[in-house]
């Protein structure tokens, strides 16, 4: 694939005067700490300055320090169109295609060589696919979720946001829907979570776009990532969803130019975002690109950039790998983007966002047996010390903090080979309903098959005995261990779990070997990013610290702020697919054409 795609004389007549008037600004920081590199020599270190609760405010830390600007012999290109979209993941080419079907032109520049995508599970309201199952899932219907979930952020979070998402839903989703079923997709629906004591309930409602037989281009691009098996990256929906989002707009005669790193935005006279400066990856020479009405953000998350993490999400920094920046990235965990986005609409006057700390997605799954798409293991989990500590019947993402506030953020599985027939089916993350394509659940002989193929590769341990198992597993205190057990499986017999009351469906004693076990750390490798960053409101407009709109700059994506907080709970599965993604770039994208939003 291409570093730049365009059509023919796109630029022609566009000349660099035409900028020349504007009165532009310079609003930035360095270009090389945008680009990702070292911060300039202005930066504060931090051995220099001790924090205090009177200094703080004052003190600057290194992202928020501006740069000069780029003289103007440097820049080789002006490119301009009514907007210009900053990044090429899904929000990107989502605002891209619907912006350009309503006539908007409309040019689209990124670091990354290619699109980029990660998960697959786009949540969705009222569909054409869901009706067509029978499936009544409406803004009516959805009061009583939405309750549970809004309250699980603690008030914290803009809820404009989240029903503009569930009110326009549909629109979005079926306009996505037949794009993808264009260019051939059978969209499949995931089964949901459900909670057994009827805490929080779910209906089927995550699409999922699945290329039965991919080949040729978009086979290579969905194996170019981590995922190297095609049924699994199939699996992947998004990695298909954005290359035929690329291929469909710049059909429609838009324009991607790969391989240019953002530096910073440009006002102009009025204080209105009309330009940004980019710089090719690869080589010295910088582009002025003119959004004549917009410019809009679509850079990922700031999960890279350690001193942004530090201020805004010290909870995820210690989940940070010791990785290079990739623009090129596709399914990687350990922290992604370095926060270019959210840096160049903090020097334009943007405010952050008022929720704090940022939602950071540290996710545990495909790990000991489940029985539920999204599910924790429900049986006997332990930490280091031999002993219970959760109701284990809950989903994966709401355990995973009770998993890394325990002794070294780890915990243990146990169960016996009986276990294997204490569920009728067993699911795996990903799990469809019955008739559509994609994983489905398990018989017991099946999931027996597959814990033996974990043991195989290591990843569960398998022992003729209780001291045998314990052994395997290491780390952990064998005698308390052991008192563990044998409570639980008083619980067991009882029918009555006296320590945390989990639901007795999940009661299994653990007493017929062999015996299995899994050992789960909480740590790099299940932090995927984190969510949130510039104070935006329900329009799209990224605002200053008294939420009034900075006029021409617009904010997508996961970086949209006060969309989330402290962590993301797939309580609505593929939510942020689905709203900030789908729905929202979308909507942005026919908005822009109305001329309304200013």
């Amino acid at each position: 694939m291409g570093t730049t795609i365009d059509r023919r004389s796109f630029v022609k007549g566009f000349a660099a005067a035409g900028v020349a008037g504007l009165g532009a600004s310079v609003l930035g920081c360095s270009p090389a700490a945008a680009g990702g590199d070292a911060p300039s020599d202005s930066a504060i270190s931090s051995g220099d300055t001790v924090l205090s609760g009177e200094n703080y405010a004052a003190t600057k830390w290194d992202f928020e320090i501006p740069p000069d600007p780029i003289d103007e012999s440097e820049i080789s290109e002006t490119v301009e169109a009514d907007a210009i979209i900053i990044g090429s993941g899904l929000s990107g080419l989502t605002c891209a295609n619907s912006a350009i079907e309503s006539g908007v032109n409309v040019v689209l520049f990124s670091a990354s060589d290619h699109p980029v995508a990660r998960g697959g599970t786009n949540h969705s309201f009222n569909t054409k696919i869901q009706k067509a199952r029978g499936i009544e899932y409406t803004p009516e219907t959805v009061r009583k979720q939405f309750k549970f979930e809004l309250h699980s952020y603690g008030g914290q979070i803009n809820e404009k946001l989240w029903w503009r998402w569930v009110n326009n839903s549909e629109e979005s989703q079926n306009w996505l829907i037949d794009i993808m079923e264009s260019e051939g997709a059978e969209v499949t629906i995931e089964k949901p979570y459900v909670d057994d004591d009827g805490a929080y309930e779910q209906l089927p409602s995550a699409l999922n776009f699945l290329i039965p037989e991919p080949s040729g281009e978009l086979k290579e691009y969905m194996l170019s990532g981590a995922i190297q098996d095609i049924a699994a990256a199939s699996n992947t929906g998004a990695l298909a969803q954005a290359f035929v989002m690329a291929k469909k707009f710049t059909e429609a005669g838009g324009r991607i130019d790969y391989g240019r790193v953002a530096q910073y935005l440009e006002k102009d006279d009025s204080g209105r975002v009309i330009s940004v400066i980019a710089k090719e990856k690869e080589g010295e020479r910088y582009v002025r690109y003119v959004g004549k009405k917009a410019v809009v953000l679509a850079t990922g998350d700031f999960s890279q950039n350690k001193s942004m993490m530090a201020k805004y999400c010290p909870l995820g920094l210690d989940y940070l790998a010791d990785q290079p920046v990739d623009y090129n990235a596709l399914d990687r965990f350990g922290g992604l983007m370095p926060g270019d986005g959210q840096k160049m609409g903090l020097w334009a006057g943007a405010a952050w966002q008022k929720t704090y700390p940022n939602a950071s997605s540290i996710i545990d799954i495909m790990g000991a047996p489940t029985v539920q798409h999204m599910g924790f293991h429900p049986g006997l989990v332990m930490n280091v010390n031999g002993k219970r500590f959760m109701n284990e019947d809950t989903n994966a993402v709401e355990s995973t903090p009770l998993c890394q506030r325990e002794p070294q953020s780890t915990y243990f599985a146990i169960w016996d080979s009986d276990y294997v027939n204490h569920y009728d089916a067993w699911e795996q993350f990903g799990v469809t309903l019955d008739g559509d394509n994609g994983p489905k659940p398990k018989s017991p002989e099946e999931e027996l098959a597959r814990w033996e193929d974990a043991v195989e590769t290591k990843l569960y341990f398998k022992a003729d005995s209780i001291d045998g198992i314990l052994e395997q597993l290491g780390d952990i205190d064998v005698a308390a261990a052991k008192a563990t057990i044998e409570a639980y499986n008083v619980y067991c017999e009882k029918g009555i779990d006296e320590e945390f009351h989990k639901n007795p469906k999940h009661l299994a004693p653990i007493k017929a070997g062999p015996f299995y076990g899994f050992k789960r750390t909480i740590n790099s490798a299940r932090f995927l990013n984190v969510m949130g960053g510039l104070r935006t409101n329900e329009n799209l407009q990224v605002c200053d610290e008294n939420d009034e709109p900075i006029p021409g700059l617009y904010n997508i994506g996961c970086m949209i702020g006060d969309a989330y907080s402290n962590i993301y709970t797939f309580m609505f599965s593929g939510q942020s697919l689905g709203m900030t993604c789908d729905t929202f770039p979308y909507l942005l994208g026919r908005d822009l054409a109305s001329g309304n939003l200013d």
